[in-house]
């Protein structure tokens, strides 16, 4: 590690290995910075909607998407996505109903179990 003279530069050329590096002067932490190898990995330009559903679809990504903007509340449409898809309230109907058709069987079965043993 060199420090330029006269600036607050700090020129470290070590880092050909991926990760995150501190920098301390003496025992001052001086700054943390993580390095990546690959250039696509420090791409920090964001996809156009019409680009991510083109990678979704060149994935193959069969599953469903939902884009948040910045001025929405992500919690709230969590939440409304979890919505639709809970199912608890039709297989209580169905318990119910297997229910009362087990009790209506077991009713008749009883009923002819006495008319024989008598």
């Amino acid at each position: 590690m060199s420090e330029e003279s006269g600036s607050d530069f700090l020129t470290y050329s070590e880092t050909d290995k991926a990760g995150s590096y501190k920098f301390f002067s003496g025992d001052k932490f001086l700054n943390h910075i993580s390095v990546n190898i690959d250039p696509v990995e420090s791409d920090m330009n964001y996809l156009s909607s019409d680009e991510f559903d083109d990678y979704l679809e060149k994935i193959n990504f069969k599953g469903l998407h939902t884009s948040i903007n910045k001025d929405e509340d992500p919690l709230q449409l969590i939440l409304q996505a979890r919505f639709g898809s809970e199912l608890w309230k039709y297989f209580l109907l169905a318990a119910i109903l297997i229910a009362l058709v087990e009790m209506t069987i077991a009713r008749n079965v009883k009923k002819e179990l006495e008319g024989v043993s008598t």
